[in-house]
């Protein structure tokens, strides 16, 4: 090897490295964003997605070795991380392909507290529907042994006065909101309302 000449496998590996770069650049060329485009919309669902991430995977592995090139040691550049995020990808587009098999769920139902959710929801609805008047509740009440007889005179006096049973408020309530533009408008309506329902 004399100065300045450099061995044969050197050169050798540098006349390789040319040829593949320009193999790369000949490909880089073909990937302009309509020809990307057209292909990702003429593959399926998990090839576009493929496609998406192996290209992403490609340029950055490109830009590895070009870091390494430069003499900079990737594994400590935030190209690093990118790598890692892509090849996160691939793994979710085979667990996409793979129906989500073996999956653990990320976050679990308290599968009780929308029982009492779903329970509270349709209880007063429930109570709406089934009780119209205050009579037919005393009347529903009465049917199922749940009013005493002593205090059933003084209940039913006392429940003539109003025709709303109390948990109608709840559906007021929800009917003058979807009229009101603003708070204290939804509540002068909803006092209004009250007020003339107790007359």
């Amino acid at each position: 090897m004399s100065g300045g000449a450099l061995d044969d496998g050197v050169q050798a590996g540098i006349e390789q490295l040319e040829c593949s770069l320009a193999g790369i650049e000949a490909l880089l060329e073909k990937l302009n964003p309509a020809a990307f485009e057209a292909a990702v919309e003429a593959l399926g669902v998990h090839d576009g997605a493929k496609l998406h991430a192996t290209t992403a995977f490609a340029v950055s592995s490109l830009y590895f070795v070009y870091l390494r090139c430069l003499g900079q040691v990737p594994q400590d550049h935030a190209l690093n991380k990118e790598i890692s995020r892509v090849k996160s990808y691939f793994e979710k587009i085979r667990r996409a392909r793979d129906g989500g098999a073996g999956d653990q769920p990320t976050s679990r139902v308290d599968t009780a507290a929308a029982g009492r959710f779903v329970r509270h929801a349709l209880g007063s609805q429930q109570i709406d529907l089934d009780a119209k008047t205050v009579a037919d509740k005393l009347e529903a009440d009465a049917q199922h042994g749940r009013t005493h007889k002593r205090f059933a005179s003084r209940r039913l006096a006392s429940d003539s006065r109003s025709t709303v049973a109390p948990e109608t408020n709840n559906v007021l309530w929800q009917k003058l909101r979807a009229q009101a533009t603003s708070t204290e408008e939804l509540v002068d309506k909803f006092l209004e309302e009250h007020r003339k329902r107790k007359q």
